[in-house]
Formats: C-alpha cells, structure tokens, sequence
C-alpha cells in the first residue's frame, strides 16, 4: 500500500508542480490545465504568470479564467474594467461562460460605464449568431435599462428569439412582459402561454408561480391538485418550493408527502427540529402504508425521540416495514430476534430477517447472517456460505466484513487457506482504523515466515 500510494504522489507532482517545466514548452490546452491547478490551489501568483501568455494567444479558457480572477481580485487588484476586457475577448470566440460573466456583472451594475457599447456590441454579435443566452440577456438589459436607455420593444424582440430557441429564462420573462404589458400588448393567455413553456422546460420560477396561481386562482382557475403537481416538479431546486410542496401536498394527504414533512421536522432542514410533530406526519403517512414512514416511528421508539424509549412499540413498527421490505427494518429486526430486545429471542427469526435484509445489499445483515453461519446459529453451521456473505460485505468496503474474510483465508475456514488473500484484506480493513484487523497484521507481519 505505501508503494502505491508513493506512485500516485509521483504523479500528483507531475501533474501539478508550479516550479516544474515551463508552460511555454507545452500544448496550451495542457499548459492552461496547469494553470487551473495553480488556481485551484490558490496558488495566484502562479496561475496569473501561466494565463496571460496563453491569453494573449487568444486562448478563450484562459481568457476567461483570468477576467475572473481579476473580477474576483484573485491574486491581483480586483479591477472591473480588466476583468470585462478579458471576458469580451473570450466571448468574442464564442466562449459561452464569458456570456455568463458579462451577465453577472450586469446583474450587479459592475461593467464600466467606458465599456457598456463594447459590451452591448459583443453581446449583440453573439445574439444574432443564435446565442440563446446572449439573446434574452439583451433583452433583459434592454428592458430594465442597463447600460442603455430603456426600450422594451426591443428587450421584447430579443426575448421573443430566445424563448422560440426553447430557454426557459427568457420564456419566462416574456410571460412577464405579455403580463405586465411591457414592450408588447398586456396578453394573459400568451403571459400564461409562456410561462407553461418555461414551467416545462424545468424552470423552477415558472413552476413555482404556476404551483402559487393554482393554489390561489390568481389569472387561473384555483386547483389545488395541479399547484400539488407544480410544486412537486419544482421541489428538487429550492428549498422553499419544497416546503411549500410538503405542506399542500401533506394537506391533500399525499402519503409521501406526510413522510417528508416528517423527515423535514426530524431533521430539522427546513424547519425547527420538532420530533413530536415529526411522529404526527409519520403517523399520517404510516396509517396509508408508507413503509418508510413505518420505519421512522420504528427508529423514533427504539431511540426514545418524541416518545418514551419502547423497544416491544419499535418492533412491532419495524415489522409491519420490514413486510413492505425495508432492508433496515429488516435488520432492526434481525438484531431483536437475535438478542431478544422487544420480542423473544429467536435465531431462527434473526436469520430469516438478516437474509431478507442481505439480499438487498444491507452490508451490516450480510456479517450478521455471515456470523449466523459460521457459529450455526439459527441456521445450520457452514463456512463457505459465511465466507460468501463475508465476502459481499467486504467488497462493499465494511471493515468488519473484510476482517472476518481475512480470518477466513488465515484459518481455511470455508475456503483455502491463503496468507497472501488474509493479509490482503485485514490490510483493508486496517487502513479503515479497525484495531482487531490492525492487530492481526502486525502479529503476522512479525512472524518470520512472512518477512521478505
């Protein structure tokens, strides 16, 4: 192992070494790949000597890098007027992240005023070349008056281009101006056109207005169900959409929606952590079969949260989970029947349950029903089929796993005996900080027979 570690930080110096060969003796692709790393590592100094060669080669990656840089005031002073420079030399290749940048900066009013006809020149050149972004940022500049005098007719005529190519953004804003009557004709049906076009491309302030009008009637019918829907499409964006989405939905009785909700006042993300409403919502959502709910009341008992610690309450939760087949509940389980905490003792059970868990992947069942195996207990006694489970869970990376392996391959327990496989995997589990495995290699490291 410590020879392979050396080989990759040989390779790691090659890589990245700022005193190593001059990025002038290399390909500029590889030589800006070095400059990034110099970035990256926020080694400044170095990274700005590496990119303006390269730059002033009319290299866009590094043109770009290094107007942020200077927007970021990374290594140099910040300057807004260098850093917008750089940007319009790499957007005038085409490089759609200058776009961006030029964007932020207008988002903030920090592009010069010296430089707003450049900008505008290099964002129209870009807009006309079918650049959807550059098309509804025109657009937007145009409309709100960055840089320009206002003039909505052609903030609009921009949109319009931008929204036709499919970019959610800018059929949103159109769905603003047609609302608004803003450089067009006020039009709810085309404002509510767009918006739908921009909701179904997946952006989420579409979703989310459309999931608030439904659920208000604002401009559309009131509907409930279809402001459930919206919100839902919208939930993976924002985490006020999302809450927003777990309330409705929880109040409609969305069974998966009530165990959110749960897990939301569990963990305490979106709101304050509150274990007894948490049981509430779990409750809710169990009652309709959720299973992973039915778990969660299970874990609520067994760790005494929101309720008073009741081990017999917290099996009879992880069986009725464990029969929807939830690999956890399952295990839960397992350990009960295995030490009798809330039901009787029974290895038989133990068994049947680690080996539904197992056969899902469930690491932890796996070196439990390994050792079931091995000690024959629950099952009939056979160490190869320990040494399977042992070896599914190692393989996973569970230190446990991989050190029973290993005593499997030093003892010829279940398989043949091969030092060469034992010390292979008690360094596995070793290197995890698992102090029997860690103990077991230097005991036979030690032994003469195993010294080079």
């Amino acid at each position: 192992m410590l020879r392979y570690q050396s080989v990759i930080g040989v390779l790691l110096t090659l890589f990245y070494c700022t005193s190593c060969t001059s990025t002038t003796s290399l390909p500029p692709y590889l030589a800006y790949q070095r400059a990034l790393q110099a970035y990256q590592h926020a080694d400044y100094q170095t990274a700005i000597q590496q990119l303006k060669p390269l730059a002033d080669n009319g290299l866009a990656d590094a043109q770009q890098l290094l107007g942020t840089m200077y927007q970021l005031g990374n290594g140099v002073t910040s300057n807004d007027e260098t850093a917008v420079e750089w940007f319009l030399k790499a957007a005038a290749q085409g490089d759609d992240n200058a776009l961006i940048s030029i964007g932020s900066m207008y988002k903030f009013s920090n592009v010069p005023a010296t430089q707003h006809q450049q900008t505008l020149a290099t964002l129209q050149h870009a807009a006309e070349q079918g650049s959807a972004y550059a098309q509804n940022l025109l657009g937007w500049i145009y409309l709100e008056g960055r840089g320009v005098a206002p003039d909505p007719k052609q903030g609009v005529k921009w949109l319009q281009l931008a929204a036709a190519q499919g970019y959610g953004k800018a059929q949103y804003n159109l769905g603003l101006a047609y609302e608004l009557g803003e450089g067009i004709a006020p039009n709810k049906q085309q404002a509510f056109y767009w918006y739908f076009a921009a909701a179904n491309n997946n952006f989420t302030a579409a979703q989310e207005m459309l999931a608030e009008r439904y659920e208000i009637g604002d401009g559309i019918e009131q509907d409930e169900a279809k402001a459930h829907e919206w919100y839902k499409k919208a939930l993976e964006h924002s985490s006020l959409v999302a809450l927003n989405w777990y309330r409705t939905s929880a109040n409609l009785g969305d069974a998966d929606a009530e165990y959110m909700l749960g897990k939301q006042y569990q963990t305490g993300k979106l709101f304050p952590k509150d274990d007894i409403k948490a049981l509430n919502w779990f409750m809710k959502s169990a009652l309709q079969g959720n299973a992973q709910a039915e778990n969660a009341i299970g874990e609520l008992y067994r760790m005494g949260h929101g309720v008073t610690k009741d081990y017999q309450q917290a099996a009879v939760w992880f069986k009725k989970a464990a029969e929807h087949g939830v690999a956890s509940a399952q295990y839960r389980l397992g350990n009960y029947y295995r030490n009798g905490t809330g039901v009787a003792h029974n290895d038989q059970l133990a068994a049947t349950y680690y080996q539904q868990a197992a056969q899902q992947g469930h690491v932890y069942a796996q070196v439990a029903l390994g050792m079931l195996y091995h000690y024959g207990e629950g099952v009939k006694r056979n160490d190869s089929t320990a040494v399977e489970w042992f070896t599914k869970a190692a393989k996973q990376g569970d230190a446990v796993g991989q050190n029973n392996l290993a005593a499997a391959y030093e003892l010829g327990l279940g398989i043949s005996q091969d030092h060469q496989q034992a010390l292979y995997w008690y360094q596995q589990a070793a290197n995890q900080g698992y102090r029997p495995a860690q103990q077991q290699l230097a005991h036979l490291t030690e032994q003469p027979s195993n010294k080079q």
